[in-house]
């Protein structure tokens, strides 16, 4: 079988202000994956969002209410197809201004 070169690249800071312009936080594959999970925590270790497609973003909310500014952590768990599955981790920065 032939193996694709299949990457995830994590952006380390958003801006969710509403100016449609880095809105949301999200890992972005260049392919899709068989297998995804992702969490970010607070600096308290609560998870304040989790994810299980690409597709999905965050957008600096949790339960409908806007997260404070400051860095997050992430954690993601994802598989290519015919690759080994893979575990990220790191730290976002959201910013409101």
């Amino acid at each position: 079988p032939e193996v694709i070169d299949c990457q995830i690249s994590v952006p380390n800071v958003f801006t969710p202000n509403g100016d449609s312009i880095n809105d949301v936080f999200s890992l972005q594959p260049t392919c899709t994956p068989d297998q995804y999970n992702f969490i970010i925590l607070n600096r308290w270790g609560g998870v304040v969002y989790t994810a299980t497609g690409p597709a999905d973003k965050w957008n600096g909310k949790y339960n409908g209410t806007d997260c404070d500014e400051g860095v997050y952590f992430y954690m993601a768990t994802y598989q290519f197809p015919l690759q080994e599955p893979k575990t990220i981790h790191g730290t976002v920065t959201l910013l409101r201004n």
